[in-house]
C-alpha cells in the first residue's frame, strides 16, 4: 500500500511539472534580425555614392519584393522595430521615409512644368530599405536562383533583400539587390551582392 501511494505521488508530481498542451503549442518568439541588419547598415553606408539614409521598417523576405511600397512591408514585432532603430542610432545613420520618397517620379521622365514641382529632394541621396533574412541564395522575383557571380559558399546561405532608392532633384531610380551570407565555422559571413532589378 505504501509503495502504491509513493508511486501515485511521483506520478502526480511528474504531471504537475509537465507543461500543458496549450503551453507547448506556443511558438518561440522570433529572433531579432539585427544580426544581419547591423552588418548591412555599416556596409551600405560605406558604399560609394550620395549620403545614405535608412527606413527602419523591414521589407518582407519574399523574392518578389522589388520596391518600397506598402504591400512590400513586413509586419515586424516590437523587438525588431526597436532593435533596428537602436542600430541606426548607434552608428549615427540618418533616417528617411522611403514610401514618401516614392512620390518623386523616375529619372527618365521628361522634366516639364508639372514635374518640376514633384516632391523630390534638392540634393542627391541614397535611401535604403532592408528586408528580413530568408534561407537560400539570391533569387529573382519568380523565385529562381540568381547567379552568384562565381562566389562559392562553404555552407548554408541566407539572403537579405535590399532596395536602394537613388533620389535627387531630377527624379529617382530604384534597384533591388540580394546580399548573400554563408555560414562558416566563425558564424555568418558576407558572400556576394547580386543585382536583381532596376526601375527608373
Amino acid at each position: 500500500m505504501r509503495a502504491t501511494l509513493a508511486w501515485l505521488l511521483a506520478l502526480l508530481a511528474a504531471c504537475a511539472c509537465r507543461p500543458s498542451e496549450s503551453a507547448r503549442a506556443v511558438p518561440a518568439a522570433p529572433a531579432v534580425d539585427d544580426q544581419f541588419f547591423a552588418e548591412l547598415v555599416v556596409r551600405l553606408i560605406g558604399e560609394p555614392g550620395a549620403p545614405a539614409r535608412f527606413d527602419a521598417r523591414p521589407l518582407k523576405a519574399d523574392p518578389d519584393v522589388l520596391a518600397p511600397v506598402t504591400a512590400s512591408l513586413a509586419v515586424p514585432s516590437a523587438q525588431v522595430s526597436t532593435a533596428r532603430s537602436r542600430v541606426l542610432a548607434r552608428v549615427g545613420a540618418d533616417t528617411s521615409d522611403a514610401l514618401l520618397a516614392m512620390r518623386c517620379p523616375g529619372w527618365t521622365m521628361v522634366a516639364m512644368d508639372s514635374t518640376l514641382a514633384r516632391p523630390c529632394p534638392h540634393e542627391r541621396r541614397r535611401i535604403y530599405m532592408v528586408g528580413t533574412a530568408r534561407q537560400g541564395p539570391a533569387a529573382y522575383p519568380d523565385g529562381t536562383r540568381a547567379d552568384l557571380r562565381g562566389a562559392v559558399a562553404s555552407g548554408e546561405m541566407r539572403s537579405v533583400r535590399v532596395v536602394l532608392m537613388e533620389i535627387g532633384p531630377r527624379g529617382l531610380a530604384v534597384t533591388a539587390f540580394d546580399y548573400v551570407y554563408h555560414r562558416t565555422g566563425e558564424g555568418w559571413r558576407f558572400l556576394v551582392k547580386v543585382g536583381l532589378y532596376v526601375m527608373e
